[in-house]
């Protein structure tokens, strides 16, 4: 592929007067260096492709304002760039909030809290929990793995963020981060069908 100024310059060019095949061709230029760029930065490829079409859907939206004055590379890895630093902040942020008692927001049953143990013996109640949990199971296994693991290993193993960290070889902050989503997609889903 061609990559030189003039030619990426004729392709940015149509892509604002709004030629999605020039953006596309862009994209495909750009797309394997911007990802391995953010996986560098944060060392997780899963959550560097939500950023690589955040840093796109920027790009795009912001075209108008490109300058010719720089190279078109430059100026959409300063925008993967600030992508990431904002993914890192706010990483750090949710590690900072998240704790086990904070898996709904709303204060309603948390099905989830109870899904590893049954402690309460009525017979009702037992009946009740048991398909509270058959329910919350199902949803968990249409979890993406990443997240299914995660889930399972806090709840139904009920290990320390710490010792996840530790076997899955991660970060404790992105076992944190993760457990986080993982907790609120469940949750969504419990919530809609309830």
């Amino acid at each position: 592929m061609n990559k030189d100024k003039k030619y990426i310059d004729e392709l940015v060019s149509k892509a604002k007067q709004g030629d999605s095949i020039a953006f596309a061709t862009l994209m495909n230029f750009y797309k394997d260096g911007l990802y391995f760029f953010i996986v560098k930065m944060i060392g997780d490829r899963i959550e560097a492709e939500d950023i690589l079409m955040e840093t796109f859907y920027k790009a795009f939206v912001n075209l108008s304002m490109y300058s010719f004055d720089y190279a078109f590379s430059t100026w959409i890895y300063t925008i993967a760039k600030n992508n990431t630093i904002d993914y890192i902040r706010n990483s750090k942020k949710n590690v900072l909030n998240n704790c086990k008692s904070d898996i709904t927001s709303d204060g309603s049953n948390n099905f989830i809290n109870d899904i590893a143990e049954d402690n309460k013996n009525e017979p009702d109640n037992i009946v009740i929990k048991r398909e509270e949990k058959n329910a919350v199971k199902n949803y968990i296994s249409l979890l993406k793995p990443h997240y299914r693991i995660l889930i399972e290993k806090f709840y139904f193993e009920e290990k320390k963020y710490e010792e996840i960290a530790q076997e899955l070889n991660l970060p404790i902050g992105t076992v944190k981060g993760k457990l986080h989503r993982a907790r609120k997609i469940i949750n969504n889903f419990l919530g809609q069908n309830l």
